[in-house]
């Protein structure tokens, strides 16, 4: 298995040796959909995070499970709490990780529940929820 990591921190947590990294400023949403599509799995391991994560919701439409840290409102984007993992705890990830690979069962829930927080999360649906609140 290989691993590609698109980050701007090359510590990885100490495993940095085990991970190949691309180093890349994105220009366009088309070069970000070519690694999306190719994915198997994102991860999205912050150590902190205050806000919603903006890589989080693009991989929805993409229908990629997702591993996320318990951090911010990174565990809004997961349904199943096996893909929720503590912040810098690489251990826990890297266990995440094999389960989510080893387990055809979780890997094809964790990819339909992508697709029920696409829907929820649609601009259609937050419309619409606004509008119910609204009014």
């Amino acid at each position: 298995m290989k691993i590609l990591v698109c980050t701007r921190d090359l510590n990885f947590g100490g495993a940095g040796q085990h991970i190949q990294s691309l180093l890349k400023e994105f220009d366009e949403i088309r070069e970000i959909e070519i690694f999306f599509k190719a994915a198997d799995l994102v991860l999205l391991p912050y150590k902190y995070f205050e806000a919603q994560s903006g890589v989080g919701t693009l991989v929805l439409p993409f229908e990629k499970p997702m591993i996320v840290s318990k951090t911010g409102g990174l565990p809004e984007l997961v349904l199943d709490k096996r893909a929720i993992v503590p912040p810098e705890n690489p251990k826990q990830l890297a266990k995440a990780i094999d389960n989510i690979f080893s387990d055809e069962e979780l890997y094809s829930k964790l990819v339909s529940d992508s697709k029920k927080l696409r829907a929820k999360l649609s601009w259609n649906n937050i419309v619409k929820d606004y509008t119910r609140r609204l009014y």
